[in-house]
């Protein structure tokens, strides 16, 4: 196996504080795991992030699933409950299970992307919003991704907030940290200590803008399902997590998991040319060139150069500024043959 990897935090002058986790085991499995940002603003022992904590306890069960053959015999649900139930053993270990299971954001969560090469083939699983991209013989890249409404809505309402506090004159890093400062807490109440940069005027008028440009960009639901996303800001979404549809999304956290919700597909291994695992700091792939690092940091410095603040063509609930990028990202390139 040739493996190319690259992994880096949100600062580069803080590695310490990278969600994102690299695994290679024993060239059999290959996985990206994205720690989801803490917002419980409760420190854990060690000062690690409950997302790195997610990561740690992932990434071992992941060697035990390996070394116990689960990705040649296990079934989707089988695999997905044995991570859960790894989370929640933890929780237990801890001694913290009734304070997770009442508080989503308290919980150790993750997104993952997995390739595992078993005598059936490469088996591919993406549990959230981790990603994939599986290089084939003789035909085109399939892409292997899931995509969620609820933060596209929220980052909707934040690039109104951004926008709005820039024209009345805010410097990039004021109006950043306005608009995650709305993001989390949701568009249904106006901050009076942001009111220098968005008034409550701008904010009666921005607040019913947000849905309905939200309803023109998710066609598929309704308005009371978006005003209830908008509403509940980033630091109630965790109310969703693991729901059903339309606002539902999948994450790793300990609770269980809705199977149809997860991406499990197996490749021939002589069709298997290479497969790209990434966490979503990379905003998808990079449409042209060699899958190597040097071309996903090519389009990564497109993205950002593009929209460094996140309010634009690729909006999103965070921005960059000052050096710091809007999300840690890594990629993971695996070639089953080198100079295929």
């Amino acid at each position: 196996m040739y493996v190319e990897a690259f992994t880096q935090a949100k600062d580069p002058r803080a590695p310490e504080t990278n969600d994102d986790r690299l695994l290679v085991h024993e060239s059999r499995v290959f996985a990206v795991l994205d720690g989801v940002t803490d917002k419980s603003g409760a420190a854990l022992e060690g000062g690690l992030s409950r997302g790195q904590a997610a990561g740690r306890v992932l990434d071992a069960r992941l060697r035990e699933l390996s070394n116990a053959g689960a990705f040649e015999s296990g079934t989707t649900a089988e695999l997905v409950a044995s991570l859960t139930e790894a989370l929640r053993d933890e929780y237990v270990r801890r001694g913290i299970l009734e304070a997770v299971l009442a508080d989503p954001n308290l919980r150790f969560a993750a997104q993952l992307a997995v390739a595992a090469v078993t005598p059936l083939g490469w088996r591919v699983l993406v549990v959230g919003d981790c990603g994939a991209r599986v290089r084939l013989r003789g035909a085109p890249p399939v892409l292997i991704a899931t995509t969620t409404p609820h933060d596209d809505i929220t980052a909707i309402w934040r690039a109104l907030v951004v926008s709005r506090a820039l024209r009345r004159g805010a410097e990039p890093a004021a109006a950043l940290a306005v608009g995650r400062t709305y993001a989390l807490a949701g568009n249904s109440r106006f901050l009076p200590e942001h009111a220098d940069h968005l008034s409550a005027a701008d904010h009666a008028e921005l607040a019913p803008r947000a849905v309905s440009a939200a309803l023109a960009a998710h066609a598929a639901l309704t308005a009371e399902a978006i005003t209830a996303v908008l509403g509940a800001g980033l630091l109630e979404l965790g109310r969703y997590r693991n729901a059903g549809a339309p606002l539902g999304f999948t994450c790793l956290d300990g609770t269980a998991i809705p199977v149809a919700s997860v991406h499990d597909l197996v490749f021939d291994q002589a069709d298997v040319l290479g497969i790209e695992l990434f966490s979503d700091g990379y905003f998808g792939p990079p449409r042209d060139g060699d899958p190597t690092v040097a071309a996903w940091e090519r389009h990564f410095q497109h993205v950002e150069a593009t929209d460094p603040l996140k309010i634009a063509q690729f909006r999103s609930t965070k921005g960059s500024v000052g050096g710091r990028s809007t999300d840690d990202r890594t990629v993971l390139i695996v070639t089953p043959e080198v100079g295929e």
